[in-house]
């Protein structure tokens, strides 16, 4: 799985937008209309850059937003709020354009503290007919647990899919080729876990304890945990690692560190491969202040890597 040395050379780092994201997040690719999504979970904001002109769009609604997903409908994106999941029909002209925003799916009111917790990353899987996302508690670091939740386009109904031991900060996820097995970060242990997977539709069978397995990387204490991920052709996993200033592709089975890509901010958040033929790695990032800030933080950036291609197109949500 590993590639040749040759390939994991010469990384290309480039600024493609100065957006000064406060907490930039979840960069997704319609391949479609050659569009990148991406939010600013903070500011509240659905941001949309098309490749081929640059033109920056953003859209904004009245709570943080999580994460942002493609639907079957150009130029209709889902998101993960609070506690909701909605689609957005984003306007065609976006100067003076209003989003239409349908609600799909929310979990219970009473059983969620919107004070303090919110949904988190989330991604389709790769037959379409599910969406997998985590729900964070901000005070993820004195010990409040997150958890994990499936959305099935055919009950449009929540389940919780929790791992028996539980999940401190769910974040990244990913597929493997042939949708047997899901990855998924735990930010709070600093790991990554493999999970077999419901071969029909991606969702991860947490309960199947004997067919899962955790992919040890570094622990850092908390310094640089790790964030969104994505996958590549060979099966690698690149990692957003927080405020170390790079990202970094493991193999999926070692873990082992292959390469380790600097970045010209310190604070990155998440990345995913997007472009024509999925060469571009594009990576998120969140604000820093300070007299040491760098120059472009909140900015997304391109990293290209000869031989390193994305594994397949982003799916769309069947709704």
């Amino acid at each position: 799985m590993m590639a040749t040395e040759g390939n994991l050379t010469q990384p290309q780092v480039e600024l493609v937008l100065n957006c000064s994201c406060n907490l930039g997040e979840s960069p997704i690719y319609d391949a479609r209309n050659d569009t990148l999504y991406f939010v600013d979970i903070n500011g509240m904001e659905i941001h949309s850059l098309m490749l081929d002109t640059r033109h920056h769009a953003v859209f904004k609604l009245d709570e943080p937003i999580g994460c942002v997903f493609l639907t079957r409908q150009v130029g209709t994106v889902g998101v993960g709020t609070k506690r909701r999941l909605m689609k957005v029909r984003l306007p065609v002209h976006p100067v003076g354009g209003n989003v239409d925003i349908e609600e799909i799916g929310a979990l219970d009111a009473d059983s969620v503290d919107e004070q303090c917790m919110r949904f988190n990353d989330g991604k389709v899987s790769p037959s379409g007919t599910a969406l997998i996302i985590g729900h964070m508690h901000s005070k993820w670091r004195e010990g409040h647990q997150g958890r994990l939740y499936v959305w099935l386009t055919e009950s449009r109904q929540f389940k919780d899919v929790t791992p028996p031991g539980g999940i401190g900060l769910p974040n990244g996820m990913a597929w493997n080729s042939d949708n047997t097995a899901m990855y998924l970060v735990d930010s709070c242990a600093e790991s990554i876990t493999q999970y077999s997977t419901d071969s029909g539709s991606g969702v991860p069978l947490v309960d199947d304890t004997a067919h899962s397995k955790v992919i040890n990387i570094l622990p850092t204490g908390h310094k640089h945990v790790p964030d969104g991920m994505a996958i590549d052709s060979s099966g690698n996993l690149w990692v957003a690692l927080g405020d170390s200033g790079s990202v970094v592709c493991y193999d999926s089975q070692t873990g082992e560190e292959l390469q380790r890509v600097s970045l010209p901010v310190k604070r990155p958040t998440s990345c995913n491969f997007g472009g024509k033929d999925l060469e571009t790695l594009f990576v998120t990032t969140r604000v820093e202040t300070g007299e040491t800030a760098s120059q472009h933080h909140g900015g997304i950036f391109a990293v290209r890597i000869p031989g390193i291609r994305g594994l397949s197109p982003d799916p769309c949500l069947d709704v």
